[in-house]
């Protein structure tokens, strides 16, 4: 019997989150839903954690992945999913149930018909135990992509997976999966997916809980890896909008742009040694042309200082909010 909805899980050393994340999954979903969780090489009982969870609940399954990082267990869970809808969740995080099981059945219901189905979020502040609603697209439901990136406003990223339901035909059709071994591997999956020309629509709703600062997480660490790779995917899909004929894409374009010159702070993050590779990679003429007037000012800024003074900024702007929003330094 095919399940309407698949909630893929990575589980890579999440032991102390794991089971609230199931759980607040479980009690969104129908039994004949199914949860996957993928699991990776944990060293801190995660694996443990996820065959009791297996136990005590019928409709959870758990797989191995084939390599390693969160796009390769996402992917494995795609190519096992049985849902007509799939949703990711990261093992970390958690959804407040009863609004997520509403949206649930009003989707089962005809309710709202579509390939991509946006919603706001939450981010949780770990460090202040603070949660602040995320909203970027208005009160109103809307219908089309075109419309959806109009209503996008400032710089927020937009990007986040977990803030979406997908049709899983769509992303079968088109092969549209994660980037493997990948930084920003989420950003590069909705660009595609857009690029794509989904039905897509929002509702203004929000169940998602987005956990900031949390000690291990891949984000509060910079190892040369992560800018190297962040930097190379942005780069690719700033590209790939711009040869396409969509009339919507400088909005994204602009929002990438954006992106890449705030990840040049992560350079000056890295050990002296390892400056020199991720100065190598750096592409400024992604940042042009471009509708936004930061980042044509940033561009000016990258042209008469350099790359490493005007990353070694971006980077103590970047300590000042990350420390405002609550997240570990």
């Amino acid at each position: 019997m095919q399940s309407d909805f698949t909630v893929i899980v990575p589980v890579y050393n999440v032991a102390d989150y794991l089971e609230q994340c199931v759980q607040s999954i479980q009690d969104a979903v129908v039994q004949k839903d199914e949860i996957i969780l993928v699991c990776g090489d944990s060293g801190d009982g995660s694996d443990e954690c996820a065959a009791r969870l297996q136990e005590k609940y019928s409709n959870v399954k758990i797989i191995r992945q084939t390599g390693t990082g969160a796009s390769n267990a996402r992917n494995c869970g795609l190519r096992h999913a049985n849902g007509e809808y799939i949703l990711f969740v990261d093992g970390d995080d958690f959804v407040d149930a009863n609004v997520l099981s509403r949206l649930l059945d009003q989707i089962r219901s005809g309710q709202h018909k579509f390939d991509m189905l946006f919603t706001d979020f939450y981010r949780y502040k770990r460090m202040i135990e603070q949660t602040v609603s995320i909203r970027q697209f208005g009160e109103d439901y809307i219908s089309g992509t075109e419309k959806i990136i109009g209503k996008l406003t400032g710089r927020e990223c937009f990007w986040n997976i977990w803030r979406c339901i997908y049709r899983r035909e769509f992303l079968v059709q088109n092969k549209i999966e994660f980037w493997e071994n990948a930084y920003a591997e989420d950003l590069d999956f909705t660009i595609r997916a857009f690029l794509k020309k989904p039905f897509a629509c929002f509702v203004p709703t929000a169940y998602y809980h987005y956990r900031l600062g949390r000690i291990g997480s891949l984000m509060n660490c910079t190892p040369s890896k992560r800018v190297l790779s962040t930097l190379t995917v942005i780069a690719y899909d700033i590209n790939l909008l711009k040869a396409s004929d969509e009339i919507w894409k400088q909005k994204l374009i602009d929002a990438l742009q954006y992106e890449y010159i705030l990840n040049l702070a992560l350079i000056h993050e890295l050990p002296h040694g390892q400056q020199k590779k991720a100065l190598e990679i750096i592409k400024l003429e992604v940042l042009s042309p471009t509708c936004d007037g930061l980042v044509r000012a940033m561009s000016i800024m990258l042209r008469l200082f350099g790359v490493r003074i005007t990353a070694a900024v971006l980077s103590q702007i970047k300590r000042l909010k990350r420390r405002k929003e609550g997240r570990t330094l």
